[in-house]
């Protein structure tokens, strides 16, 4: 699989099948105001959905409430709705009210994702906030792992969750990466100041973080396990 990784808007303009805005720490005004400029240019939308319509827009439960302060209209509110404060007119906007408490609302998104056969999910809003719901949120990530191609972004860099396959990355020369394990991987790389050959990482033993490209691509070839590169702008 191939990747091009220089900027944001290499990320912003893949073919998302759906867009999840969490309840976290969004990118900063600038990149909202970005992505929100890509979706209305239409470069969001997958000619391979049955509706050729553009990548959906999902707010879960209390990140309606920052879409509204951008007026960023979500096509669908999901979750339990214990943080959405109705800003939206139902008019709208989809609300989907799910009480169930053996799943968290991030969950409930996906497994919405999953029922309209959604494969690439871009999440904004993951990180920040509670350390608790965060970490929750990497855990849910993980079981998802296999089922969705997922990117997760910020201001600071971007997450792309990968599973076992030969990846090639076009970035720049000293770019810096991590590699951090989901929750074990088995890998090689190429292309890296410090290369791998078919070693494990694996949380709370050993971590990739802080790696640098020495060109301008470089591979990972994942022969068992899930991870995900962090690449830092």
């Amino acid at each position: 699989m191939n990747f091009k990784i220089e900027s944001y808007k290499d990320i912003l303009t893949n073919n998302y099948d759906a867009i999840l805005f969490l309840n976290g720490e969004l990118p900063n005004k600038k990149e909202i105001i970005s992505l929100k400029t890509e979706i209305n240019k239409g470069l969001s939308t997958n000619k391979l959905k049955p509706d050729n319509r553009k990548a959906a827009l999902i707010a879960i439960d209390g990140a309606a409430n920052h879409l509204f302060e951008i007026n960023l209209i979500p096509d669908i509110i999901i979750g339990d709705l214990d943080s959405y404060e109705n800003k939206f007119n139902k008019t709208q906007v989809e609300v989907i009210q799910i009480e169930n408490q053996e799943q968290s609302d991030l969950e409930k998104a996906f497994y919405y994702c999953q029922s309209k056969k959604y494969r690439k999910i871009l999440m904004l809003g993951t990180m920040g906030g509670e350390v608790d719901h965060i970490l929750n949120n990497f855990s849910i990530i993980k079981k998802f792992a296999n089922t969705f191609e997922l990117t997760l972004i910020n201001d600071k860099n971007i997450g792309l969750v990968l599973k076992t396959n030969l990846y090639q990355f076009y970035s720049k020369k000293n770019q810096k990466i991590s590699l951090i394990p989901l929750t074990k991987a088995i890998l090689s790389t190429k292309g890296l100041k410090w290369e791998l050959d078919n070693e494990v990482l694996e949380f709370g033993i050993r971590e990739g973080a802080r790696n640098i490209s020495i060109s301008e691509e470089f591979q990972i070839n994942i022969s068992e396990g899930n991870l995900i590169l962090f690449v830092n702008f």
